[in-house]
């Protein structure tokens, strides 16, 4: 993925946005490739804030932008569902999340004012603690049981015409890769050579019943830890309700085996471990064809050791 930057955007001075004065701002570098959102730290005489722009006015032609808007109908571009939901998962996550100020316009283009987090970024979860992955853990399981009979953006949480019924998924699933798949990978023979034994598996592959809110680009970088714990969560956009499982694959790839205990241990505390074996595949295939982590290699990023216990 690309990250977009507008020179003009990225040296505007945001005192407009503010009725103090601000003392210092300073645009932050992206944590990794394709970040949505222009990020700044602003400091004025009256406290310090975080400030976000998207970085596009409209999704980007990627597999990853196009794949969620597709499967989800999730848009980082519109700012206006981030106060709700920023609110929704500051009451459920268990997570801290940073409160929405105010949105405001100016030069044409969106603005959120943020509260502040203390903490940085992790660039890995190894440099969590132990205790802080049981935490991560408890967090997700605790997120994974508002469960909903449909799926779409976050917002099906508080609205159930937000979303679409859940014995559509697949079906929406299947469309979405082969419209990826010809958008993106027409002369890819690795991915297409997963894609018919992708399509085999999801003949057979059970229902999804329920549906939980999940974290489509989960990485570190969306957290803020400070001495290997856990202090926000502070990159909510592609928080969706979809499946439990979707999210649980993708950890399998950010997460070392003492990391993964921790985290079990922790989810298990709160509910049962789903059972990933039957989805797998598909969402292997599916993480992989919108670059979740990257480019990486098609039978690699397939054949990684199942994690997990299930």
């Amino acid at each position: 993925m690309k990250t977009e930057n507008d020179p003009e955007v990225a040296h505007m001075s945001l005192q407009p946005l503010f009725d103090e004065e601000i003392v210092s701002q300073h645009l932050l570098l992206a944590h990794h490739p394709g970040q949505a959102n222009y990020i700044w730290d602003v400091r004025t005489q009256a406290g310090e804030y975080v400030v976000r722009s998207p970085r596009s006015r409209r999704p980007a032609d990627e597999d990853f932008w196009q794949g969620t808007l597709r499967l989800f109908e999730v848009r980082v571009t519109d700012l206006q569902h981030l106060p709700r939901l920023n609110a929704w998962l500051n009451i459920n996550s268990g997570f801290v999340v940073p409160r929405v100020v105010r949105q405001q316009w100016m030069a044409g283009r969106p603005f959120a004012i943020v509260e502040k987090l203390t903490g940085t970024p992790p660039t890995t979860f190894d440099q969590l603690s132990d205790s802080a992955l049981a935490t991560l853990g408890r967090n997700i399981s605790a997120l994974h049981q508002h469960v909903q009979p449909v799926f779409g953006p976050l917002a099906a949480q508080w609205d159930l015409k937000a979303g679409q019924p859940l014995d559509q998924f697949w079906h929406r699933l299947k469309a979405c890769v082969d419209y990826l798949l010809s958008r993106y990978y027409a002369n890819d023979d690795n991915a297409r050579r997963w894609a018919a034994v992708t399509e085999r598996r999801l003949k057979t592959i059970p229902a999804v019943h329920d549906a939980a809110p999940i974290l489509l680009d989960m990485d570190p970088t969306q957290f803020l830890a400070n001495a290997g714990e856990i202090t926000g969560l502070v990159d909510t956009e592609l928080f969706v309700t979809g499946p439990r499982e979707m999210e649980l694959v993708g950890l399998e790839y950010l997460l070392d085996r003492d990391g993964l205990k921790s985290f079990y241990r922790g989810y298990t505390q709160i509910a049962p471990f789903p059972r990933l074996e039957p989805y797998r595949l598909v969402m292997r295939f599916w993480l992989r064809l919108v670059s979740f982590q990257g480019g990486r290699n098609w039978d690699q990023w397939m054949g990684w050791p199942w994690r997990f216990p299930s």
